[in-house]
């Protein structure tokens, strides 16, 4: 097992000619570093007070957030730790491997009451992509469930360009979550349904183009989206540095998807008002409670000790053409997707459908 000590945590690591995979052995938080046009990208953020000894407790997820992690949370458990015990534990190495023509990284991590997380992670010759693959088994009761990316932006907001696929719903929280007297500064009018993502109403009575993030800086909000489509894409274009970031789901595992946008609107520990924006874009098995729900959609999953669940992304980099600043459109392919921007820009990702296909 080859280990690599980045940003104050021990991580496992695999890699081949395309990326080297490392997760974090506290937490379990991927971080992938594909190797781009000569270059090395990680599309994903670290949270910035990784260098204060004070937040590196290892008892919740903010000792260690990061990259991308899996959040298995007991609704019935009033000391479950924030986005749950996987997420404040150990998880331990299971397999290895790396080949050139494969990375394959298998990972465990068992909870206080018996069920038991196998996290897969793997990457082929010719794909600047990730296959995450997350097995359940033992559980028993109502869980919130989904996979967290946490993306890195580009330095100005006109860099960036955020886009997913249409949804059928779009939905702000009910409620303030958070308020200045607590040292939280949310950004979106309350309880609304958003009909266009381009011009969404915030509290301050203006209309933002929620494409462009931070839309404010100094604020963070949350959104809800559901699909009923079987695949479902989200990506982040950063022109400043050539890439565009994507990642793949089928809603048999993850029906909606909750944004998480932060731009500095936390003034408390350990936050403390940090400008260093991030976009998390999880994919999630249920529906956060705390959103407007138009549809009566599921706020948790029931899972029985008897059967096992599988949840899986995919997740991966392309080069970016010369003055492509937006994405428009996407056409999935049979051995991919290809990302349509502004005067006929394109990009193609390869990746193997079959993956969310199967099983």
């Amino acid at each position: 097992m080859k280990y690599r000590h980045i940003d104050g945590q021990a991580s496992f690591c695999v890699e081949n000619q395309e990326v080297a995979i490392t997760t974090t052995v506290q937490s379990g938080c991927t971080m992938p570093y594909f190797k781009l046009d000569g270059r090395e990208i990680c599309p994903y953020w670290t949270a910035p007070w990784w260098k204060d000894g004070a937040y590196l407790d290892g008892n919740n997820i903010l000792s260690v957030l990061r990259g991308n992690f899996i959040c298995v949370a007991r609704k019935e458990d009033n000391n479950n730790p924030e986005h749950g015990w996987c997420c404040a534990s150990p998880w331990e190495a299971v397999e290895a491997v790396s080949q050139a023509d494969e990375a394959r990284l298998e990972l465990r991590f068992q909870e206080p009451y018996g069920g038991t997380i196998r996290k897969t992670l793997r990457a082929v010759a010719g794909q600047k992509a990730v296959y995450e693959t997350n097995l359940l088994s033992g559980f028993a009761g109502n869980y919130s469930i989904s996979n967290h990316p946490c993306v890195r932006l580009a330095s100005k907001a006109e860099n960036g360009y955020v886009a997913f696929s249409e949804p059928d719903s779009l939905c702000t929280p009910r409620f303030f979550l958070e308020t200045p007297e607590g040292g939280g500064y949310m950004l979106l009018a309350r309880d609304e349904a958003i009909a266009d993502y381009h011009s969404v109403r915030s509290i301050y009575g203006d209309t933002l183009d929620l494409a462009y993030h931070p839309a404010k800086p100094g604020t963070f909000e949350l959104l809800g989206a559901f699909h009923r489509q079987q695949f479902v894409y989200a990506a982040y274009l950063n022109r400043e540095e050539g890439y565009l970031y994507y990642q793949i789901k089928s809603t048999r595992d993850f029906p909606y998807i909750m944004l998480w946008m932060f731009s500095g609107g936390r003034h408390y520990a350990p936050w403390n008002g940090t400008q260093s924006p991030t976009l998390g874009i999880g994919d999630c098995a249920d529906y956060p409670a705390f959103l407007k729900n138009p549809g009566q959609y599921n706020t948790f999953v029931t899972l029985r000790p008897e059967q096992s669940y599988r949840f899986r992304q995919i997740y991966g980099v392309a080069a970016l053409p010369e003055g492509m600043t937006k994405i428009e459109s996407v056409q999935f392919e049979a051995d991919g997707a290809t990302f349509l921007g502004n005067d006929g820009k394109r990009v193609f990702a390869p990746f193997d459908w079959s993956f969310l296909k199967d099983g």
